[in-house]
């Protein structure tokens, strides 16, 4: 039988059922109508472009089936049924949570408890019913019109051909969106399940669009739902007399084990006996740089970036530093343009304080910055309080040091790893990891000019000092090698020394993270609030006993408790090998972890959104 025959024919019903899937992904938006005619034109088509994809499964299923006239409709209505309701249920997750319908969800639903600690047992019979005839009315009346208009000239290539159209417009306008960095079109595109961007920079550029990622002005409403809300109140300061200064001293990719001893780093050991708080069970918060520094500045977790990148947005501890007219010396051996650490954490420093060092060796970048920052501070003012950032290199791969300073010989002389694969890179792990401590012990000695200068300058009195590193470094002791891939203690697990005024020289053995150094700094600039109107973290110089530290990598969360290691992914996919693994970092059944940290999931979970505006 003749596939086009209109009584048979389906193609005004998949309109229909584009519409229906429309109405859904409408809801799931945080508006759709906005002062912006662009704006809202963009709305539209990202709907109705990700709509029509999202019913390919029932058009194949539509196609496939075209001449079995007894299966094609119902299973075309059950594939309908099914992509509505999930695509309904994905939109009220990711409103609430801030994430897709992934793995974790599935496990999370499945396992006894959990469905519990989503919320979702709070439904109602009489919702789900509500819903239900809703799905069922919405399906109804396609049927109705694929059979009011059966003899209707209607064909599934305008169908595709509008499409096309369609989706090519609206991703020319997410490309030029991004090119800008415009929050508006980019947040609205996040909430659209399985979204795939399109990013032509370079092709803009050589058309003569302006590429704006370098642009310090942001286009934001932020009182859209979806924006950043941060701090949730108004900060309040009791002004301090004398407000300390404040230096950070971080070095790339420093690990904990095996590290922060007498051998590798003997200067920052000595200076922590001396002076500092010695944080022995210290958590990154993250296992990349942006997610790192991020949780170190902010106190929140590093998958908030996004949302904070885009609306400019920097710490609340900056605001209370430009109060009190700090001066900033902030440098790096690499830069902070990548990640956009100018238009995030140092986003309301002036740029001039900004200094790169990017020419030569790692390790002469991090001394040409020690010289450079210990001659500024020397020239300071003195009636001002400062503020100091260095960023060392050397530490990261391919882990620089000038050879006299080597004290472990047997080390790799030149790290060729780009063309290996890691079954070849195993047995080159000893070589490069005693060059990497070779790297670290020529910081060490970069720290101890820092050291030197505050205290014989007398600035130990009135300074706080915090020593750290981003996150940790794997040395294949897990299966990899480097950062940015796993939670294992080796890519997580970093020192920690915070030499602070009103404490004496102690060792705390319970567990920190880098959540909780902005809390410290909030308290002794005067800040009134409570912690949580602006962290997620506590104030580490109080000794906190946390049951749980929370790390981030590009797409997804991690809680490191004494019951084990669980990820939570953000995203539909993961990076993660193991979502489940013991404290020890040995694999461990999903389900069984996901059961004895259902209240720490659910409170991840709400923080993981408390900052951002609410619909």
């Amino acid at each position: 039988m003749n596939a086009r025959n209109p009584t048979h024919s389906l193609d005004v019903y998949f309109v229909g059922l584009w519409c229906l899937i429309m109405v859904v992904c409408a809801g799931n938006l945080p508006y759709i109508i906005s002062s912006s005619i662009t704006d809202t034109i963009y709305n539209l088509l990202l709907i109705a472009s990700y709509s029509f994809m999202y019913l390919l499964p029932s058009l194949c299923i539509g196609w496939l089936l075209r001449h079995n006239r007894r299966w094609r409709l119902p299973l075309v209505l059950i594939l309908s049924a099914i992509t509505v309701s999930f695509l309904f249920v994905d939109g009220r997750l990711f409103g609430l949570y801030g994430f897709h319908f992934n793995g974790f969800v599935w496990n999370l639903l499945t396992t006894p408890g959990g469905y519990a600690s989503m919320g979702a047992d709070q439904v109602s019979q009489f919702t789900l019913l509500k819903y239900v005839l809703q799905l069922i009315a919405g399906l109804g009346i396609c049927l109705f019109l694929n059979r009011l208009f059966a003899n209707g000239y209607l064909r599934g290539m305008w169908i595709v051909t509008a499409f096309l159209g369609i989706t090519l417009s609206e991703r020319i306008i997410y490309s030029i969106a991004y090119s800008e960095l415009y929050g508006p079109i980019m947040t609205q595109a996040d909430h659209m399940l399985l979204y795939q961007p399109l990013t032509m920079n370079s092709f803009l550029e050589s058309i003569g669009h302006n590429v704006k990622l370098q642009d310090e002005s942001a286009s934001l409403d932020s009182s859209a739902p979806g924006q950043v809300n941060y701090p949730l109140h108004e900060l309040s300061v009791d002004p301090v007399s004398q407000p300390y200064n404040i230096v950070f001293l971080v070095a790339e990719s420093l690990r904990y084990p095996d590290i922060y001893n007498e051998r590798v780093m003997p200067n920052t050991h000595a200076f922590a006996r001396d002076h500092g708080t010695t944080f022995t069970q210290h958590v990154s918060g993250g296992n990349g740089t942006r997610q790192a520094l991020f949780a170190m500045f902010y106190g929140l977790y590093g998958t908030y970036w996004d949302a904070f990148l885009r609306a400019r947005r920097s710490p609340a501890v900056f605001d209370v530093l430009n109060q009190y007219e700090y001066q900033y010396f902030l440098y790096t051996s690499s830069y902070f343009t990548y990640p956009e650490f100018n238009k995030t954490i140092f986003g309301s420093v002036p740029a001039s304080s900004l200094v790169e060092t990017s020419d030569g060796e790692a390790w002469t970048r991090d001394d040409r910055n020690v010289e450079k920052m210990l001659a500024k501070i020397s020239q300071r003012d003195l009636s001002r309080p400062f503020m100091s950032f260095i960023f060392f290199e050397g530490t990261h791969a391919r882990y620089s040091f000038p050879e006299r300073t080597a004290i472990e010989p047997n080390y790799a002389r030149k790290l060729d790893y780009a063309e290996l694969k890691a079954s070849e890179m195993q047995p080159l792990m000893d070589g490069m990891f005693a060059r990497y401590k070779n790297a670290v012990h020529a910081v060490d000695m970069q720290f101890e000019r820092v050291f030197e200068y505050l205290e014989k300058n007398k600035l130990l009195e009135n300074t706080i000092v915090v020593v750290t590193g981003d996150h940790g470094e794997e040395f294949m002791e897990k299966e990899r090698w480097g950062h940015n891939s796993s939670f294992v203690d080796e890519q997580i697990r970093i020192p920690l020394i915070i030499s602070h005024p009103d404490y004496g020289p102690r060792e705390v053995n319970t567990m920190t993270s880098h959540l909780d150094i902005p809390a410290m700094l909030m308290t002794a600039l005067g800040v009134k609030n409570p912690i949580d109107d602006y962290s997620l973290g506590t104030n580490i110089m109080e000794t906190p006993v946390e049951t749980m530290a929370i790390v981030a990598s590009w797409a997804d969360l991690g809680i490191v408790s004494e019951r084990g290691k669980l990820v939570i992914p953000f995203r539909s996919t993961t990076q993660h090998r193991h979502l489940a693994t013991t404290r020890d970092d040995v694999p461990m059944d999903l389900g069984e972890l996901t059961r004895q940290l259902q209240p720490e999931i659910a409170t991840v979970i709400a923080n993981s959104r408390k900052f951002i505006q609410s619909e």
